[in-house]
């Protein structure tokens, strides 16, 4: 699964590069207290679920090394974290343990860069939403300023004009914003979406293998079924990690329809 999501992440590495940079621009970026707090919740949930995978993913790995190093010692067979075929004896045992080594780390690299793809997807996905509730935030303040309603009476009509020329001028801005958040979510369509689309079904489909696997050990033995537990609540979790950032993207989208009701 991981060679389709790397193919297409360096397919569309311009359009990434891309969207990290526009994170950057000035329309983007935070412009009072209020709006630096949705970029950082957006950070914060970031930082949580890619800290939770890998803080799932790498005792997960240990736990299946040490379990394929003691079934090695339990009995004459030899026993790896993925069955397979190497050209050398595994018989001989230094050569068994440089295939159980390799396969330790080339498994630890292979979920670090799940979870850190994963990741990057969900991020800007999040930053999307935390945009969409920047320009309602903004949305909602323009042509308003404090004791407005007391001023009204007194203002000049330069200063009148003055007022209108700025609510305008801050509305086509906040025009522009919208633009560029609608064309940032789909150039999010557009880097990730070969990726996620192969990732959701290749995940649904092992996570149900998985679960048939665990059904089955459990009635064979609870240490077999306790070595799978944690690999299915890992897939469990990046399925659900896709489903929450597009409901906290639609949520953030009724946010912003709700303010500028």
């Amino acid at each position: 699964m991981l060679l389709p999501k790397l193919y297409y992440y360096r397919k569309n590495n311009t359009h990434i590069k891309n969207l990290v940079n526009k994170l950057k621009s000035f329309s983007f970026l935070p412009q009072n207290a209020e709006e630096e707090k949705f970029v950082l919740t957006a950070m914060k949930r970031t930082t949580f679920f890619h800290r939770l995978l890998l803080s799932l993913t790498y005792p997960t790995i240990v736990m299946w090394s040490i379990s394929a190093y003691i079934g090695h010692k339990d009995n004459s067979e030899k026993q790896f974290l993925i069955p397979a075929n190497f050209p050398f004896d595994i018989k001989v045992p230094s050569l068994y343990y440089f295939a159980l080594f390799y396969q330790t780390i080339a498994i630890f690299y292979t979920g670090t860069t799940h979870m850190t793809t994963d990741t990057m997807a969900t991020g800007l996905i999040f930053h999307a939403a935390s945009q969409v509730e920047i320009l309602g935030s903004r949305i909602s303040k323009i042509g308003y300023f404090a004791g407005q309603e007391e001023l009204q009476d007194k203002m000049t009509p330069k200063l009148k004009m003055y007022l209108n020329k700025k609510f305008y001028n801050d509305l086509i801005a906040q025009i522009k914003h919208h633009k560029e958040i609608i064309e940032f979510c789909k150039e999010i369509q557009d880097a990730f979406k070969e990726a996620l689309f192969v990732q959701l079904i290749t995940t649904c489909f092992i996570l149900c293998m998985t679960e048939l696997q665990m059904v089955v050990l459990l009635q064979q033995s609870l240490i077999l079924f306790a070595n799978s537990l944690p690999y299915f609540i890992i897939l469990a979790l990046q399925i659900y990690l896709l489903c929450y950032c597009g409901n906290e993207l639609t949520y953030a989208v009724t946010f912003f329809y709700c303010v500028t009701e």
